[in-house]
């Protein structure tokens, strides 16, 4: 989810459309507009006649909701809302985490389902964490220090050649960089990616 956030993320700014920085109620015209092209995904879905149909309605409907969580401003916080909902409804099964049917076989709540509760995640303010000159400090040193120690692991894969030139990293580190590319995931579940010579290999947290 967040690799298509950032890609409706990039289609919006392209089009030099003004998002908000914390959630907040888009004006009228912008809703219409949302809601209308939601109604149009879900109209198209009824109608499918075949399963490609689906699938093209199905991406669309994706990216015209994850737009909307851009414009309304809850993309920041639309991964926490899922599995506040997730948590939620799985609160419903039983304490073997099975669902529970009445006599007629309609499922049915467990006692202990609890309701999601959005308002939290909502009224976080991220921009304290976002502009926070000592969480952006912090952010850079961690990024420092794990590109080094991927660069002095990796090194090791080059030739003679460029293990020697690795030696003097302050005269030939733009050199060294065409060898050798740090790629920082988006999110903490993603992998990073180093590209020696042009292939990439995935170093994971594990």
């Amino acid at each position: 989810m967040e690799k298509q956030l950032l890609q409706t993320l990039d289609y919006l700014k392209a089009f030099e459309v003004k998002l908000p920085k914390q959630p907040k109620m888009p004006g009228i015209k912008a809703r219409r507009l949302r809601n209308s092209l939601l109604e149009e995904q879900v109209k198209e879905l009824r109608e499918a006649a075949n399963i490609l149909d689906v699938a093209d309605t199905m991406s669309n409907t994706f990216y015209s909701l994850y737009e909307a969580a851009h414009e309304y401003g809850l993309a920041d916080r639309l991964i926490m809302l899922f599995d506040e909902l997730h948590s939620s409804k799985m609160s419903s099964m039983d304490m073997d985490g099975n669902p529970i049917y009445n006599d007629n076989g309609k499922m049915i709540a467990s006692d202990t389902m609890r309701s999601a509760n959005f308002r939290p995640i909502i009224e976080r303010n991220f921009n304290l964490y976002i502009e926070s000159d000592t969480m952006k400090e912090i952010a850079n040193i961690q990024q420092t220090a794990t590109e080094k120690k991927i660069v002095k692991k990796i090194s090791k894969h080059l030739n003679i050649f460029d293990r020697l030139l690795f030696a003097i990293a302050n005269k030939i580190e733009s050199r060294l960089k065409k060898r050798i590319e740090i790629k920082f995931p988006q999110s903490e579940s993603d992998s990073i990616i180093v590209s020696v010579y042009g292939e990439n290999y995935a170093i994971t947290n594990s």
